[in-house]
């Protein structure tokens, strides 16, 4: 039976979904760099492009589309979505669910599917397929050898190159600190706070960190910055999706755009916060139209990374 949400249990539950697709979607982006990188460096040496001395497309935009669909498999990220859905319809009604309960759900994650391979914008597959011919175009202009461009073609979809040793400093750099630091006590301790503020030797190496750090953040690669986006997106949009289809059900008859306040909103969605509308109605989010938060209706601008979310209201 639908009762009125709970702010906090809705947001833990959002949570803990969100850090399930993020993971997978990480390691499915992985995986497909790593597929589409080999299979482009590979290519480089096949007999037309050699002859040619132009470049070629190496491979087609299908085969990374294939890629990535098998990224995703193997990497269990439509699974995860689903359960987003169902996360969103049980945080929403506390009744069983059944299998009338989810004849939304094939729907709503077949339009997931082809979202995933070719409505994200720009296309991962499409993304990745533009980047090598970027490179293939410039290496036959420049001369490149095969092994230069396929070093840079490693480079440019490479997922990351050289966070694992910055993490290594920084493990060392930390750890360099607490051997000073911690024969003067448990942290807060006066002597030791002394020494945090004033050692000559503690300054250096905090200056070391924050160097590091730095380094670090610029490691984060445009991957890895579209597949958290990705799965924030599509984690808010199946939640809703799913809390949307359980209100239907319960038969409530209004729904209500709730925003997360913060420096963060969108000043869009600042203004639908607390718009209410009929449960079969759309929300007016900016001059565009959806029944729900992160809906595929919505325009990039107003759905990548969106927190927002539905509740059923009173009309």
């Amino acid at each position: 039976m639908w009762r009125r949400p709970d702010r906090g249990r809705i947001e833990a539950a959002r949570d803990t979904a969100e850090t399930a697709v993020v993971d997978h979607t990480a390691l499915a982006v992985r995986r497909f760099l790593v597929d589409a990188s080999r299979a482009a460096r590979a290519a480089l040496d096949t007999p037309a492009m050699v002859a040619a001395g132009t470049p070629t497309e190496p491979i087609t935009i299908g085969a990374f589309e294939r890629f990535w669909l098998a990224a995703l498999s193997r990497g269990s990220v439509l699974a995860r979505i689903r359960d987003t859905w169902l996360t969103g319809y049980r945080t929403t009604t506390d009744q069983r669910v059944i299998s009338t309960s989810l004849d939304a759900l094939p729907v709503y994650m077949a339009s997931v599917s082809d979202r995933l391979v070719r409505g994200i914008t720009p296309p991962l597959p499409a993304a990745a397929f533009d980047t090598v011919r970027v490179i293939t175009t410039r290496a036959a202009a420049l001369g490149w050898s095969t092994a230069q461009t396929s070093a840079r073609i490693a480079a440019e979809l490479g997922w990351e190159i050289r966070a694992p040793y910055w993490r290594t400093q920084l493990d060392r750099t930390n750890t360099a600190i607490d051997q000073i630091l911690d024969p003067l006590g448990a942290p807060g301790t006066p002597g030791r706070e002394h020494a945090r503020l004033h050692d000559a030797r503690v300054k250096v190496l905090q200056a070391d960190r924050a160097s590091i750090v730095s380094k670090l953040d610029a490691e984060a690669s445009t991957w890895q910055t579209r597949a958290t986006a990705i799965a924030r997106t599509e984690t808010t949009g199946a939640y809703n999706a799913g809390a949307t289809y359980a209100l239907q059900q319960e038969g409530v008859s209004c729904k209500q755009w709730l925003a997360t306040n913060d420096a963060r909103t969108r000043p869009e969605h600042a203004d639908a916060d607390g718009q209410v509308v009929g449960i079969h109605e759309l929300f007016d989010v900016g001059g565009f139209s959806a029944p729900h938060p992160g809906a595929a209706s919505l325009p990039p601008e107003l759905s990548v990374n969106c927190r927002c979310t539905v509740i059923g209201a009173p009309c």
